[in-house]
């Protein structure tokens, strides 16, 4: 039941009826909870931070993050894990915190590739390059981002990739 409520708040969140879906998560959360399914939990909990980001309440998607991190650290889930602490760089480049958002995507980085997860290795070098300061730095990047995309069998994504950087030399 739980996965199809989920199913339901997605097809809610993709269609822009964000309070729908909040509704759905949370009931699907509580459901998930209570018979002891963390990650699926902790994906809820996600679900209903990408809402608040979409709104721009980011103090709440902050915090809502940070629960579903908890949950993934606590399970042993490291793609969760990373794709939380990704997805939590994106509030401080939201604010102009290159910085912060640096540290977060390298340490995502970092956990996808521990797992050898080639498709989110290329999605963190893309947000590297993306805020990468230094023209060299930032086509080291790109290489990098196109290499573990092809990899991981997203060479469809590379054309998407090269126009969000149209000044790249391959």
């Amino acid at each position: 039941m739980a996965n199809c409520i989920i199913a339901l708040g997605q097809i809610r969140f993709r269609i822009g009826d964000n309070k729908a879906a909040d509704s759905l998560f949370n009931t699907a959360a509580s459901i998930l909870k209570q018979v002891g399914e963390p990650l699926g939990e902790a994906n809820c909990i996600m679900g209903r931070a990408k809402i608040r980001f979409r709104r721009g309440d980011d103090l709440r998607a902050d915090s809502l993050y940070n629960a579903a991190l908890v949950i993934f650290q606590q399970v042993g889930e490291p793609l969760g894990e990373a794709n939380c602490i990704m997805t939590l760089g994106n509030i401080p480049l939201r604010k102009g915190l290159q910085l912060g958002a640096h540290q977060k995507f390298i340490q995502a980085l970092e956990l996808f590739q521990s797992i050898d997860h080639n498709y989110s290795i290329g999605r963190a070098y893309m947000q590297l390059a993306q805020i990468s300061q230094r023209r060299s730095e930032r086509d080291q990047y790109i290489k990098l981002c196109l290499e573990h995309l092809e990899k991981g069998g997203a060479a469809h994504l590379i054309p998407r990739v090269l126009k969000l950087l149209p000044d790249y030399e391959q």
